[in-house]
């Protein structure tokens, strides 16, 4: 049988290394985007929830929406695109707002 106990504290909840993030969100402005591929409808969901980890924890706030785009004319530039266009990349946009 598992035992209660009332006298162990509540330990204090930790921010993770921001060096270790995938996503750059502690360096973005407001107004400030990035695009992530993901080709499974799970993975996006994944990205989503994460983001609103991550947002409580800094104290921020982003937005996260399916879209798709495709490559742009710089490296790493990407352009609007829509479902299903040739060259089309399904993935998240995140925003930060606040």
């Amino acid at each position: 049988m598992t035992q209660v106990h009332n006298d162990i504290p509540i330990p204090r909840k930790t921010i993770p290394n921001r060096s270790r993030w995938k996503f750059p969100y502690a360096t973005m402005n407001v107004g400030d985007s990035f695009f992530q591929p993901c080709p499974t409808k799970s993975r996006r969901g994944s990205i989503s929830t994460h983001t609103s980890e991550t947002a409580r924890n800094l104290g921020r706030r982003f937005v996260t929406r399916s879209c798709w785009v495709k490559p742009g004319k710089a490296d790493g530039d990407w352009v609007a695109a829509e479902k299903g266009e040739k060259g089309a990349v399904a993935g998240v946009g995140v925003w930060r707002t606040e």
